[in-house]
Order: structure tokens, then C-alpha cells, then sequence
């Protein structure tokens, strides 16, 4: 992103805009040029110009100069914005070029809605409409792009016995008994391409197109059985109507066939492998989807998972797990690394009083993205109505959970708009009077972890050390051997967290402060748990404070004996929370994702109320009530501080993170 500066042109940070050129931005137009920046409607004078403005120094607006009242200071402003009309999928762009040379392939895998249940013809499904909106959107000369069309399909005509087989692509496949047939015609057609299972008992068949003579197919009987890697593609024919015959001499499994129009050695391919009722999880722990995705080479994917996550109520931090282990299967798959799309799809509307919304799964998705520069997410499903009462224009069937054909439609519309469409960068404007707040301008900040601070990490990397941002106390937490937490990008509000695993022991210790201090203090942390098991933080034997699951679905707060520890909080799992725990004698409280306490009551005050170290993710001693979750911050403060300091910190964390603090 280029800087725009009033004196005209473009600094460095961005492709560099020349005086005088034009962008076009939503319907307006931006044009630099003699040291300002000026706006207009299409065809009409400029309505707003920001120029230099020597008198104060800073900028006017429309000749009139520009002064901030924050803080009560005149501030310069800096006008920021895109120079550049930057295209999404820039990881696979060069994948989507490379079809003028030689065929240039797209994978969509997801549940029912790709897989075309809903739409009255596979023709009608979004996953099909939008490959032919892609041919026209990239096309190449003299190229018009076909369709695959998975064996499942219901539009084949089969003979003999036959019956579906979950493996490969989409985890449908059709097994053929020897001498069973299946056969389609298509219009139009120019060849076909055969994906079938190879390995030890893949047995022989035939291709036939028409009344051509039929071709014998015998798959490599080598390596491991039921490998999804085998491929047939017949000689090319006029383009046209055309039948084509696969017959099982011996028992054989087709996993779909690819009928070209034009683009067998070059173009865009599109391929389907949509699975009604799947999650992401049954694509990520199957070989042969990972074999067919491998073996297609794919230059971009796209992952169309969550409703079914979302009806089953999963974790949606087992989800996203679920698909950053998905997106590490197929790369593993993959010579080249392919470029990912995450679509968010329509939100079904089956799941009554869920207890996690679907905006969770859409978060998990979108950092999933954040976490992996090889990935992009977009929100396709955003526009579609939330209620059947709101669906003026009957896109959904009456089922509330897929598609009708308009639905589907839509969301191809939506699809290649979200694929090709230019991303520009809004414009701010800052001042240099902003100064935003950060929880280390309080007074008594002891120590503030914050996950974003490390660096030299990758995602899934152990720490060893964790250095306190801020505080007087800047003993780092530390850990060594198999007990180290991970270190995570891409996880609460799409940034880094430590996680910890409970069946792994995994846990960090300051060691002994710098000095001792007694209540009252304050903890506040940003977490999620995975299951209901561990601590947040205690302190050492004898002498702590403690914030962490007292089992049952419930999150304590103590100081000193176990027998001061009284205050409970109900709460869920696995949703990413801010928690403001303040022991104060008979006016603690904590504050869970609120602003005002959500419990109060007492907690010890006695000589063992006392923090002289910090163990993060276990009990004072280190040996059990290990934590199952992810912390990003972790924040300790020498005193009890006011409703307005906690409203504060509370918010800072909740806009940092995107977590809604009311």
C-alpha cells in the first residue's frame, strides 16, 4: 500500500502512481496531481480536495485546514490508501496463467452445497457455473473449457453391479463388479479424461466414445492397493455430442470422468469434490483424496467446509484445526504448493440456539487464512438472507439448508467475484495526535505476556520463552524438552497464541521475581479452552493466586489456601474469551467478556495471597491441572484496578482481538 502524500505522486510502499492518474474507487475518481488529491463522481467536478497547507503546516480540505481536537492538539494528517488494484489469489496467479502452455487445474472440495445437492442438474450447481464464468473471466484463445462430472452423479446410466466407494477426490467413487457399465452423453465434448483407483486388484477396462472402437485401460497393479492416481484421456473428437461407454472387464473403481471442450492440453479445469455430509475432517484423515489432488497438480483449491461443523455443533477451534490439518495434507500431496481460497458459505438454518454461532466458524476460517500466506478467505455466504422469512427472491430450498438453482446461481456470481475481483485498499486518514491507548500506560503493570511479541517463530514451533512486553517484573516465562506449548499464527482474531496441550504436560515458569506481591492484584487474559481442563496461572506453594477450571464447565478464581478460592464463573468451551480477575478481599470479581463483574465474592487475603512467581498453564507446583487451550495475552497488574482502568484494558483487548466486550 502506497502513501499518498499532498505534495502529489506516491512514496514507497506500493507500485507508484504517477502525477495525474486516475483511480477508480467504487464509484469515484481519484486524481493526484499539482500537490493535491482531488475526488469527483464519474463526469463531475472535484467535490472534496486535500491539499498542503503551508500556513499550519498540515493539510486543508477543500482550502480550509484540518485540525484535530483529540487530545486537544493540532495534528498533520497522513492520507493513506491503495495505489494499486492488488488481485486476490496472488499465491496462484501464476498457476492460472501458466493455462495458455498447458491445463491449468482448480479443485472445490466441501460438503453438499459443491457437490450440487439443491440444484435441479449438476449443470445448475454453483461449483459448475462458476467454472464456466471462470473460462470466461481467464479465458484462453480458442479454448471454451469442459466439466468433470464425478462417478456418483445421478445423471449416468450403469449396468450390472456397481455400487459407491468412499475414496478419492470428494470421497465418492463407483465401483464396477466385472462386466458392469456406466455411460453418459454430453453436448459438447471434445475428449474425456478417466480418474480411476490403481494398485494391486485394480483390474482392466474399456473407454468407448460413440461407436469408435473401445479403448483397453489397464491401471498399474504397483504400490499400494486402491491408489487414486490413475488417469485415461481418450483422442481428441469434433466437438459435439457425444456418448461415452466405461465397461468393467475385471472389477475396477472409477473416481469420475473430466469431459473437455477444447482444453485438454491447455485452459482451466475445473474439478468437483463435493461430498454430501462430510466435514472437513473425513477429507483431512483420507489418503486417496490427498493422492487425486496430488496427482491433478492443482494451481488453486478451494475449501468450502463449516456448515455441517456447525450443525454438529464441533469446536470451532476443532475445526479449524481440522482444516489447517486438511490444507497441510494436500500440500504434502503436492509438488507445488497450491494457492487456497476458504469460502464462507450461506448459513444453514436448521441449528436452533446454537452454542456456537455461526460467525465462529467463519472466524476459524478466516484465521486459518491469516495464519498462511498460501491462503485467502472470503465471506461469499454473507449477502443470502438469515431467515426464510427475508427470502423475498426464493434462493433457498424449503429444507432451510441448501440451495434451489437461483441460490446457486448466486453464490457462483458471489464465487467469481470473490476469485477475480480487484481488492482496494480504503483510504484513512491518521493523525499525529491519535495516541491509542496500550494497557502499559496504566501505573502498576507487573508483567504483560503477549503472544505477538515473539518472533523467530513458525506456526507449530515450541517456545521456550516467552518475555514478559511490558512491566516491572520481565522474568521470562520459560520451558524446555516436551513440555513446551506451541506456538500458533493465526488463531484468536487471526493472531498468534501459545498453545497448550493437557495430555503433554505443557507449561512455563518465570522463576522467582524480582520481589513479592500481595493482594490486591489483577489478572486479565485472552484464552480459549479446548476442553474443560487447567489453569491459566498460579502462582508457587504456599503463596499464589490462581485462575483456572474447577471442573463442570466452570472457571475459579483464589488466593492463598485452597479453601479461599470461592468465586465461580459458568462458562463454555471452546470460544475465545477476555477474563478480568481482580482478588481483592471480599470484593473480587471477575469479569467475564463484560465491562461491569459477572461474579463477585471474596477471595484469601491472608500471608499466602501472595505472587512471587508465575507458572503459566499448570498448578503452583508445576505437576498437574495442566491446561488444555491457547492464551494470546496474559496480564498482571500490583493492584485492584478501578471499573474504568479494567473497561479500558477490556476494550483495548476486545478491538485487538475481535471478541465483543459489552
Amino acid at each position: 500500500m502506497g502513501k499518498l502524500s499532498a505534495q502529489g505522486g506516491a512514496s514507497a510502499g506500493g507500485s507508484s502512481t504517477s502525477e495525474g492518474a486516475v483511480l477508480p474507487i467504487l464509484g469515484r475518481r481519484i486524481r493526484i496531481r499539482d500537490g493535491r488529491i482531488e475526488f469527483s463522481a464519474d463526469g463531475q467536478p472535484p467535490d472534496l480536495v486535500v491539499s498542503r497547507d503551508p500556513s499550519a503546516g498540515g493539510l486543508a480540505v477543500n482550502g480550509a485546514p484540518v485540525v484535530s481536537t483529540l487530545n486537544g492538539k493540532t495534528a498533520a494528517l497522513t492520507v493513506t490508501g491503495s495505489t494499486l488494484l492488488v488481485p486476490r489469489q496472488s499465491h496462484s496467479r501464476a498457476a492460472l496463467a501458466a493455462r495458455y502452455l498447458s491445463a491449468a487445474r482448480v479443485v472445490c472440495l466441501g460438503s453438499s452445497t459443491t457437490q450440487g445437492i439443491g440444484a435441479t442438474s449438476i449443470d445448475r450447481a454453483w461449483v459448475d457455473r462458476w467454472g464456466t464464468m471462470l473460462h470466461q473471466r481467464l479465458p484462453t484463445p480458442g479454448v471454451v473449457g469442459g466439466r468433470y462430472i464425478p462417478a456418483v452423479d445421478t445423471g449416468w446410466t450403469f449396468t450390472g453391479t456397481q455400487s459407491l466407494t468412499v475414496a478419492g477426490m470428494g470421497l465418492q467413487s463407483r465401483s464396477l463388479s466385472a462386466g458392469a457399465t456406466m455411460a453418459r452423453t454430453i453436448n459438447p465434448c471434445t475428449a474425456v479424461t478417466v480418474l480411476f483407483a490403481q494398485g494391486p486388484g485394480s483390474g482392466t477396462f474399456t473407454v468407448q466414445v460413440d461407436a469408435l472402437t473401445p479403448v483397453t485401460v489397464t491401471p498399474n497393479t504397483g504400490g499400494a492397493a486402491g491408489r487414486h492416481d490413475g488417469t485415461y484421456t481418450s483422442p481428441s473428437v469434433a466437438v459435439g455430442s457425444h456418448t461415452v461407454t466405461i465397461a468393467a472387464t475385471n472389477a475396477c473403481v472409477i473416481n469420475g470422468i473430466y469431459f473437455h471442450n477444447g482444453d485438454e492440453a491447455s485452459g482451466i479445469q475445473v474439478y468437483n469434490g463435493g461430498r454430501s455430509g462430510a466435514v472437513t475432517s473425513d477429507f483431512a484423515g483420507t489418503a486417496t483424496n490427498q493422492q487425486r489432488i496430488g496427482q491433478l497438480a492443482p494451481g488453486l483449491v478451494v475449501l468450502a467446509f463449516g456448515a455441517n461443523e456447525f450443525q454438529a455443533q464441533t469446536n470451532p477451534a476443532a475445526f479449524q484445526a481440522d482444516l489447517e490439518g486438511l490444507i497441510a495434507g494436500i500440500k504434502a500431496a503436492c509438488a507445488i504448493d497450491p494457492g487456497f481460497e476458504i469460502w464462507a458459505q450461506h448459513q444453514r438454518l436448521d441449528v436452533i440456539a446454537p452454542t456456537y454461532p455461526w460467525s465462529q466458524y467463519v472466524a476459524a476460517m478466516a484465521a486459518v487464512a491469516d495464519g498462511d500466506g498460501t491462503c485467502r478467505f472470503v465471506d461469499i455466504g454473507q449477502p443470502f438472507p438469515v431467515s426464510m422469512a427475508t427470502d423475498v427472491w426464493s434462493v433457498r430450498n424449503a429444507d432451510t439448508v441448501h440451495l434451489n438453482d437461483r441460490g446457486h446461481a448466486e453464490l457462483a456470481d458471489l464465487a467469481i467475484e470473490a476469485l477475480t475481483t480487484p481488492v482496494v485498499a480504503p483510504l484513512a486518514v491518521a493523525s499525529s495526535a491519535d495516541t491509542p491507548f496500550l494497557p502499559s500506560s496504566l501505573p502498576g503493570l507487573l508483567a504483560w505476556w503477549d503472544a505477538g511479541t515473539i518472533t523467530g517463530l513458525s506456526n507449530g514451533d515450541p517456545v521456550s520463552t516467552w518475555t514478559p512486553r511490558a512491566g516491572s517484573e520481565t522474568a521470562a516465562l520459560t520451558q524446555t524438552g516436551t513440555a513446551r506449548p506451541t506456538y500458533r499464527t493465526g488463531r484468536i482474531g487471526g493472531l498468534p497464541s501459545l498453545l497448550c496441550v493437557a495430555a503433554n504436560s505443557q507449561w512455563m515458569d518465570t522463576g522467582a521475581w524480582a520481589a513479592s506481591h500481595a493482594v490486591p492484584l489483577t489478572v486479565i487474559a485472552v484464552f480459549r479452552y479446548t476442553t474443560a481442563v487447567g489453569n491459566l496461572m498460579s502462582g508457587q506453594p504456599g503463596a499464589f493466586v490462581y485462575a483456572g477450571f474447577a471442573g463442570a464447565g466452570t472457571f475459579s478464581i483464589g488466593a492463598g489456601a485452597v479453601a479461599d478460592i470461592t468465586i465461580t464463573e459458568t462458562m463454555d468451551v471452546g470460544s475465545a474469551h477476555i477474563v478480568c480477575a481482580v482478588y481483592n478481599g471480599s470484593s473480587s470479581s471477575v469479569r467475564l467478556d463484560k465491562q461491569k463483574p459477572t461474579t463477585t465474592g471474596t477471595t484469601g487475603t491472608s500471608g499466602a495471597a501472595t505472587l512471587s512467581r508465575v507458572h503459566f498453564g499448570t498448578n503452583s507446583a508445576g505437576t498437574s491441572v495442566f491446561l488444555d487451550g491457547e492464551v494470546s495475552e496474559l496480564l498482571i497488574f500490583d493492584h485492584a484496578l478501578t471499573a474504568a482502568d479494567a473497561s479500558q484494558v477490556m476494550t483495548y483487548l476486545g478491538s485487538k482481538y475481535s471478541l465483543s466486550v459489552s
